[in-house]
């Protein structure tokens, strides 16, 4: 809601702190993967006009159109977890999470 088609920005603040809140006692994959699917949803919503641009524009069948936008909204997300997180945490969190337990 607090992105380009509602544009209600105060709703933000309030929910960046319940993430940080949130975030306080968990393990760093806990972590990773709540702030991931959070700021995936935040995208997620500001978003809409790609996946207009991609059905309605570029013809493509909307399933597609949604797989495409979703597929780029979790790479943007990847790309900003792995630069919020220092080199020694996104390591040791990457072969954590990836390992099979």
């Amino acid at each position: 809601m607090a992105l380009a088609p509602f544009n209600f920005w105060p709703i933000a603040i309030p929910c960046i702190a319940v993430l940080f809140y949130k975030l306080q006692h968990q393990t760093v994959k806990q972590a990773l993967v709540k702030a991931g699917v959070f700021g995936f949803a935040m995208f997620f919503a500001g978003v809409s006009w790609v996946y207009i641009s991609i059905h309605e524009h570029g013809f493509i069948p909307a399933p597609l159109a949604l797989l495409a936008t979703a597929l780029a909204v979790a790479l943007v997300c990847c790309v900003r977890v792995c630069a919020r997180t220092p080199m020694r945490v996104r390591a040791w969190a990457w072969a954590r999470a990836l390992a099979c337990q």
